[in-house]
């Protein structure tokens, strides 16, 4: 069986190796995932934004090709372009923040795109409203284990100026 490195396109379907998908489905999937889904290429450009309703990070069509310095405020750009950065250069894979924005909890995370060689092609965020999540949680045993909360356990600290963090689990 031949495995496929990239996907082929037929007929308006996109064969993967593990699977096929229609050009609709792709579409639908990526605009019904629970985040906001952005792309930039690996030089910098704005290239794709999934069409979510209510979206935490308003885009518009007119910002597709713009920099990355152009399509973002001046307050967050050293941050963004010390995330691509690290992603380009390779000392880093991803990075993820928690804040409040706009009366929500946003959950944001930055993923580095790399081809099968390791090759940077650019960097995904994810962005998503989780203010609900807290409501979900409680501090009840674990149904399946009995486990229950554990308030020795050390949590990660963001980092003080942004709120990132990074992992070193590659």
């Amino acid at each position: 069986m031949d495995i496929m490195s990239e996907p082929e396109f037929k007929e308006g379907y996109v064969n993967f190796k593990t699977g096929r998908l229609s050009l609709k489905e792709i579409q639908q999937i990526f605009n019904t995932l629970p985040f906001e889904v952005d792309f930039i290429d690996q030089t910098d450009h704005f290239r794709y934004f999934s069409d979510k309703k209510n979206r935490v990070h308003e885009r518009s069509v007119d910002v597709l090709g713009e920099t990355v310095e152009e399509c973002h405020p001046a307050k967050v750009l050293p941050f963004v372009k010390k995330v691509i950065d690290s992603f380009k250069d390779g000392q880093e894979d991803q990075y993820e923040m928690c804040m409040p924005l706009h009366g929500k909890l946003v959950y944001i995370q930055y993923f580095a795109i790399r081809d099968e060689d390791k090759n940077y092609l650019g960097t995904m965020e994810f962005t998503g409203d989780i203010s609900h999540i807290k409501e979900l949680v409680s501090d009840s045993p674990d149904a399946t284990t009995g486990a229950s909360k554990h308030d020795d356990i050390k949590k990660p600290v963001p980092d003080a100026m942004t709120g990132a963090s990074k992992h070193d689990d590659k």
